[in-house]
């Protein structure tokens, strides 16, 4: 139970599932929650700060942040970067609750070298006991937050911890009873996926196209044979080539969407 802490950051690749783990966290742990899709507009700091308060409004509609919101045009210069912050994050906790869980998702598009990350710290720096935080991110974003980890008030989940190990792909494809795959089958594709939800979902489904044993058996001499990448490559590809025209335009034109709603 991790729920006493500050800051949660949680760091993993493309569909390691990282989202779907905080929405589990945020549904079992009863906690005023403000959820924030990070975006590359964030960049710039106002605009983030903008963004926060808005989500903030969004959930509390009384809430009266104009004065901070007028002094967002205060020239921000590198010598004066982190006063400025500063002053920012505590005029928004003294609007904010002090009772809430900020959940900034996808914080990946906010570039490591961006004064954006300044004021991130300076929030939580300066938040309220009560208040958490839960950072959601493909690579670990360039915060201080070593202080936090060393007084057990910061918990960090990376890659390897939601990889999904053997046995747990094992229990995932008792869900396709239709496909008898032995231990050593099962641990061919835990080493090849390196645990990696996606990678296992894009087999299961290649699988799903043919459930004879000569398709089983040819995964696995794909498995023995291929190097990791190139095998995942090469199951995508034979999924995506199975669907129809409509599916296979669709997926071409949301590829490459920041988000899907």
């Amino acid at each position: 139970d991790k729920s006493d802490k500050s800051l949660l950051l949680v760091v993993g690749q493309a569909g390691q599932g990282k989202s779907t783990l905080v929405a589990k966290v945020v549904e079992v742990i009863d906690y005023p929650t403000v959820w924030v899709n990070v975006d590359p507009f964030d960049n710039d700091p106002p605009s983030f700060l903008i963004g926060l308060m808005a989500a903030f409004t969004n959930k509390w509609d009384r809430l009266d942040f104009a004065p901070l919101l007028n002094n967002l045009g205060t020239r921000v210069s590198a010598e004066n970067a982190q006063a400025v912050y500063v002053l920012w994050a505590r005029n928004f906790w003294q609007v904010a609750p002090d009772t809430v869980r900020i959940v900034l998702d996808a914080l990946e598009q906010v570039p490591e070298k961006s004064q954006t990350y300044l004021l991130i710290e300076a929030l939580i720096q300066y938040a309220p006991s009560s208040a958490r935080f839960v950072l959601v991110s493909r690579s670990r974003p360039p915060l201080k937050v070593e202080r936090l980890i060393i007084d057990g008030k910061a918990f960090v989940i990376e890659n390897a911890a939601m990889a999904f190990s053997s046995d747990e792909i094992a229990l995932f494809l008792e869900h396709y009873p239709l496909f008898s795959l032995d231990d050593e089958l099962v641990s061919l594709i835990s080493t090849y996926t390196e645990g990696w939800l996606v990678g296992i979902i894009i087999i299961v489904q290649w699988l799903s196209r043919d459930k004879s044993y000569s398709r089983i058996a040819q995964l696995q001499e794909r498995l023995k044979n291929g190097a990791p990448r190139e095998i995942i490559t090469y199951f995508a590809e034979e999924v995506f080539n199975s669907l129809d025209s409509e599916e296979r335009h669709f997926l071409i034109k949301t590829a490459f969407l920041e988000t899907l709603e």
